[in-house]
């Protein structure tokens, strides 16, 4: 889908860079917010998928991780930047010769720094909780990404991801039911990217975009956070001069747009109808919610008798019940940073012999 352009550029370079040195093809426009009296910044665009010769990207390397135009393909532009990275620590460093400001933004929880990619190999899968059917229209000529393999995992601590990111997702055990939302011992698609925004006094800002929660925009992936949500940013300390991008496993994937947008979009639950299911039974069920832009996590509670909890996580989650009897379920959906209202609805579950 393309986008009209209600922004006038100003030039910024930027620079990829592989390890020490500097392999420059280009720059990149920056677009700064047009502003009114009184009124919040407009939506401000790091990178819209310009040419090199319009936008003058310069492209490198940040360790194994390669990167190059790609014309072939676009979300907002003409083209795309194809990026293979080898893992969370292999992939594109992104250098601003002027910083981009994000402390406009900061008081508004409804801003969002959104990132659009295109991950061919989450269509190579089949199965894909997020996407049943796995990813439409895939990549044509087929993907040239590299090598499966493990994810040497992140900690939990300061710029680390949200609980439940990286540890994975199950119920707790109880008496009359148990749940599962069991992954592959070995990861096979992307699941998550990790991001490092450094500012100009040089503070890193890290955080992981999860691919669960993505927005779908055609064939591209729309990956959010709000700026408020940002750990570690202040005022004071929101000039970035750097992005660097990776993704958790070796793949090839394309960015087609870095911007901050904006979205009050509420959160709401479609409602889920009653069902019948024979008890010892593994049910698979699966909610659907909206919130607009914003990441979103669903909480599961399947015997509101004893009180709501979260028993498990994920929009797909396998249940068995173990007892005969009327089940009242209660599906939750929130945002995954904690800045919009959560949204919930029940249904029932008439469990037979």
């Amino acid at each position: 889908m393309r986008r009209k352009q209600l922004f006038a550029p100003a030039p910024l370079s930027l620079a990829l860079v592989l390890g020490a040195g500097l392999a420059v093809v280009g720059s990149i426009g920056f677009l700064r917010p047009a502003r009114a009296a009184g009124q919040n910044p407009a939506e401000t665009v790091l990178y819209r998928g310009d040419s090199p010769q319009v936008s003058g990207i310069r492209l490198g390397s940040w360790g194994s991780g390669t990167v190059e135009p790609d014309t072939r393909i676009a979300y907002s532009g003409k083209e795309s930047l194809r990026i293979v990275s080898q893992g969370p620590y292999q992939g594109v460093r992104v250098e601003l010769s002027q910083p981009a400001d994000l402390s406009p933004y900061i008081d508004n929880k409804f801003a969002y720094l959104q990132f659009a990619v295109r991950i061919p190999s989450l269509g190579t899968g089949g199965t894909n909780s997020r996407f049943p059917g796995g990813f439409p229209g895939g990549f044509p000529g087929g993907f040239p990404g590299g090598p499966r393999g493990g994810f040497p995992g992140a900690g939990p601590g300061p710029g680390g991801p949200p609980p439940g990111i990286f540890m994975g997702y199950g119920g707790r055990g109880r008496g009359a039911a148990r749940s599962q939302n069991v992954r592959s011992q070995k990861q096979q698609t992307v699941e998550n990217l990790r991001v490092v925004l450094v500012t100009a006094n040089g503070k890193p800002l890290e955080f992981f975009l999860p691919v669960d929660a993505a927005r779908q925009d055609n064939q591209w992936l729309l990956l959010s956070i709000p700026v408020a949500g940002i750990p570690g940013i202040k005022p004071d300390n929101a000039q970035i001069q750097e992005v660097r991008l990776f993704s958790d496993i070796p793949t090839t994937l394309w960015l087609g747009r870095i911007g901050v947008v904006t979205d009050a979009t509420p959160i709401t639950v479609e409602r889920m109808e009653e069902k019948y299911i024979p008890r010892n039974t593994p049910y698979r069920f699966t909610a659907n919610a909206t919130g607009g832009i914003t990441p979103l996590k669903y909480s599961w509670d399947f015997d509101a008798s004893d009180g709501i909890q979260d028993e498990a996580e994920g929009r797909s989650i396998t249940h068995t019940f173990y007892k005969t009897g009327d089940y009242t379920v209660t599906v939750t959906a929130s945002d995954l940073y904690g800045l919009k209202p959560s949204a919930k609805t029940t249904f029932h579950v008439k469990v037979t012999p």
